[in-house]
């Protein structure tokens, strides 16, 4: 429990301790301990407060579900033995013998006030008790699932980018061993897009406009190995680039689209479309597939970013794979 903690339940047993001194004074016989032993009341108030502060300093409810019973129970003994010696021997009510009618009837309703305050102070520290070990196992509960989730998606992240950097390098390869004069252009977009992985994507969110750059460099970066069979349609529009995004959410899309899209025999089209309004993107990719077989479930990088959608944006998207007559629809909608 932190110290923030502590003091917030330190005034609400305060505060109900004070709350109990006029409801003694009304319910005991005052005037008559009073004229005995003034210090017995004093005594008495104390020792409801200390209740309080018995429950706040050592929380039995917390003693009890950590099973350390002997101590619990140690305690609820001697506040019990007390609470009896102040019933039977220190506020027993002076001349009792001399009253009028029913000094039975005082007597057991003096003996059962004390036993309710007793009761009622130690229930009171009991239920506060437990709220707070309720509350400090919520949140160490939150705490672990936290460090799951970050750990869970740092996996994510780990199994998306070597099959992006995998797919760039042979891209790389190939241009250098046909000696292109494209091999220096797609060198420096290739380090940018590098950069951009091991700078942003340990981050947890990231500008659009960041983002859109990324994707616009590794669009570019394919477009360069492109033959006259395949072309790429990219649309974007932004109403502000400032809005942070998770970053390589999108990416895994894109990549599927070249992964599977190009043809190097027949007339294909990779149509991208992303689109950002009143904190709402949308993503739509439309392409061919050529090269083998897919289906909306399919790949390593769409079931990873399924998860990470789950993990970063809970209830807040809706994702959409269809492969309708060897063409393959992507729609997703993420609301930021």
């Amino acid at each position: 429990m932190n110290i923030k903690e502590k003091k917030i339940l330190r005034y609400i047993n305060v505060a109900y301790a004070l709350s109990m001194v006029p409801v003694i004074i009304f319910l005991l016989p005052i005037d008559k301990l009073i004229e005995k032993s003034p210090s017995v009341i004093f005594l008495f108030v104390s020792y409801i407060t200390l209740i309080c502060y018995i429950n706040l300093r050592f929380n039995i409810t917390a003693l009890i579900i950590k099973r350390k019973f002997l101590y619990a129970g140690s305690i609820l003994l001697l506040t019990f033995a007390i609470t009896g010696f102040f019933d039977v021997f220190l506020m027993k009510e002076p001349h009792l013998d001399k009253l009028d009618s029913f000094p039975k009837l005082l007597e057991n309703l003096r003996s059962r006030t004390i036993w309710s305050f007793y009761i009622i102070n130690m229930s009171f520290g009991l239920m506060t008790g437990l709220i707070g070990e309720l509350y400090r196992q919520i949140l160490h509960r939150q705490a672990v699932e936290s460090e799951k989730n970050k750990a869970e998606i740092a996996l994510y992240k780990a199994q998306i980018n070597p099959h992006f950097m995998f797919n760039t390098l042979n891209t790389l390869y190939g241009l250098f061993i046909s000696k292109s004069d494209q091999a220096e252009e797609v060198f420096i977009k290739f380090t940018n897009i590098l950069k951009y992985m091991y700078i942003n994507a340990e981050q947890d969110k990231i500008s659009f406009n960041e983002e859109l750059n990324y994707i616009k460099e590794y669009i570019e970066l394919q477009s360069l190995r492109l033959g006259r069979h395949t072309t790429v349609d990219f649309k974007c529009e932004s109403d502000d680039d400032a809005v942070m995004v998770a970053p390589m959410i999108l990416i895994t899309f894109v990549e599927n689209a070249f992964k599977y899209g190009i043809s190097s025999t027949s007339e294909s089209v990779i149509d991208i479309s992303i689109h950002l309004e009143n904190n709402k993107l949308t993503f739509v990719s439309t392409n061919l597939v050529h090269n083998k077989a897919i289906n909306s479930n399919s790949g390593i990088g769409i079931i990873n970013c399924r998860k990470r959608l789950d993990l970063l944006y809970p209830q807040k998207y809706s994702l959409d794979c269809e492969l309708i007559d060897q063409t393959f629809n992507v729609k997703l909608i993420i609301q930021l």
